[in-house]
């Protein structure tokens, strides 16, 4: 009877652990294109103090001109990918240190600040080129805000915002399912920003590094 009992209880046993769990837990994504397929990432723009250039240019009966310039602060960016493969920007701001601005602009000294460029529309996913799973590199065409201030004697004057359209952003995307890294580079031809037909800002270049955010 004892024994009939035992193995009534290790039947029990085995039928209650046999039973499944839940769903099975989804393959983890294995390649750079899985991840940002799978749902993107978030990534954190490094600081870099030479990041790209500006050409500021003065009116003096000629153009008199010259290239400043710019410091990254940091900032954030947000990648996905769809199911063909195309790469898409969702998410962009970049903060840029203050620009110190010739004396000769307006006769003393003065800087640009509160300085960030940032998505203004969401852009269209990019058909991309992948040299393997891990490896991608696009040309979006995005529109961007570039808000900002400017400074002179202690005074902070808000500019009315930028907006530059039909900027190619060139994206490349590298490293790993658990560290995906990007690099952007921004260039905008042309005059950016002027004032009163004498001062003119123009030709601005950015490269950006990405890594996960910590």
């Amino acid at each position: 009877m004892r024994a009939l009992l035992s193995f009534s209880v290790l039947c029990a046993v085995a039928a209650c652990t046999s039973e499944p769990m839940g769903p099975p837990l989804p393959d983890a994504p294995a390649t750079v294109r899985d991840q940002l397929v799978d749902g993107g990432v978030g990534l954190a723009i490094a600081p870099d103090p030479a990041a790209g250039t500006i050409t500021a240019r003065q009116w003096r009966g000629h153009w008199e001109e010259g290239a400043l310039t710019i410091a990254v602060a940091g900032g954030e960016l947000a990648l996905s990918a769809d199911r063909d493969g195309a790469l898409i920007v969702d998410e962009l701001r970049v903060a840029l240190a203050p620009i110190a601005l010739p004396d000769a602009v307006f006769g003393e000294p003065a800087r640009l600040t509160d300085l960030a460029l940032e998505l203004a529309a969401d852009p269209a996913p990019a058909r991309a080129t992948w040299d393997g799973p891990d490896v991608g590199r696009a040309t979006v065409t995005a529109t961007l805000r570039l808000v900002w201030s400017l400074e002179t004697q202690g005074r902070v004057t808000p500019l009315g915002p930028v907006t530059l359209r039909g900027l190619p952003l060139a994206l490349d995307v590298g490293g790993d399912a658990t560290h995906v890294s990007a690099a952007l580079g921004v260039r905008a031809e042309g005059p950016v920003w002027a004032w009163a037909g004498l001062v003119e800002l123009r030709d601005l270049t950015l490269s950006l590094a990405a890594d996960p955010a910590r």
